[in-house]
């Protein structure tokens, strides 16, 4: 994957080679313990997973809401929380 700076512009096709990127790097590492702490944070590496997660899902509900003060009130946590699993954060 090249890096670039400028004028270029993410297109859904870097979407989805960052998502595979992505799912295979945490397929990979499935087995190791995601309970420890994510490099130099204070949160463990299933924590930092999930909320990566729910990074990639909260600008679609805003998008779809229209909303511009708050989370839509979907009635869904976006984030796995205390089910998460590297499994389940995979295939989220």
């Amino acid at each position: 994957m090249e890096i670039h700076s400028g004028d270029e512009h993410f297109t859904a096709a870097d979407l989805f080679a960052l998502s595979d990127l992505v799912a295979d790097a945490w397929s990979s590492a499935s087995r190791l313990n995601w309970c420890t702490r994510a490099g130099t944070l204070d949160w463990t590496c299933i924590h930092t997973a999930d909320h990566a997660v729910d990074c990639v899902y909260a600008p679609a509900f805003f998008l779809a809401s229209r909303k511009l003060d708050a989370y839509p009130a979907v009635g869904v946590d976006l984030t796995l929380g205390a089910r998460a699993t590297p499994a389940l954060l995979v295939d989220s």
